[in-house]
């Protein structure tokens, strides 16, 4: 099947689609409407054809009355000219030209996927069982599972930032998700900012999930208890 682009002069609408935001492993709703410039007639749609920017062949095309479908079948026509995008990875961000024609001429336009996906929960660990007041302590903050690359803060009882005392790692795995580490090194650490929160904080500088450290004193020293 080959649909050539560009905007009919013929085309008595406008087709319009909205940015979609979708979720790895679930389904991704694409947003879209035909405007009419005339007075409202049934739009029959005849050809559906998606195709990412850059790209000269179609990942996805229907004809519905022939019965004929190609590409990715992840896609599908959703309530007219809205898609669906099932089972969402994070290779589908990007943008996309799609067009239709129907019995009303034809027209095109551009949308953009982007993909996300939410890290666990944050745990907070140390190598060390018993940290003495005064003395040098190493916290570590992990998350895994999450998409884009995202950051992690520290804050101190009195929600004091420390983050820029702490070192982050970020790693991609073969999945396409990251894995979040983050380290916050003290050569003198006081009692008094205890308790310690880690934050997993995503692409749009969003917070997705928190923990907090306990603190517990006992004579000189505080147990960390994870």
């Amino acid at each position: 099947m080959s649909v050539g682009f560009g905007t009919s002069t013929e085309s008595l609408f406008k087709l319009k689609c909205q940015p979609a935001v979708g979720v790895i492993g679930q389904t991704t709703h694409i947003s879209c409407s035909i405007e009419l410039y005339t007075k409202p007639k049934p739009v029959v749609i005849n050809t559906v054809t998606l195709t990412r920017s850059g790209e000269k062949k179609s990942c996805f095309a229907i004809q519905p009355f022939e019965n004929i479908q190609i590409g990715d079948s992840r896609f599908d026509v959703e309530n007219g000219p809205s898609l669906q995008l099932h089972n969402t990875t994070f290779s589908d961000e990007g943008e996309y030209w799609y067009i239709i024609r129907t019995n009303l001429g034809q027209d095109d336009v551009q949308f953009t996927i982007n993909v996300t996906a939410k890290y666990s929960n944050p745990i907070i660990t140390s190598v060390q069982k018993e940290i003495v007041n005064d003395g040098a302590a190493d916290l570590y903050c992990s998350a895994s599972g999450g998409y884009p690359a995202g950051t992690i803060h520290w804050f101190d009882q009195s929600n004091t930032n420390w983050t820029k005392s702490a070192t982050l790692q970020s790693t991609q795995g073969n999945d396409g998700l990251f894995s979040l580490s983050s380290k916050l090194s003290f050569q003198k650490i006081d009692l008094l900012w205890a308790h310690f929160r880690c934050v997993v904080i995503n692409n749009k500088y969003e917070e997705e999930g928190g923990t907090t450290s306990t603190l517990e004193i006992e004579g000189n020293y505080c147990l960390v208890y994870l």
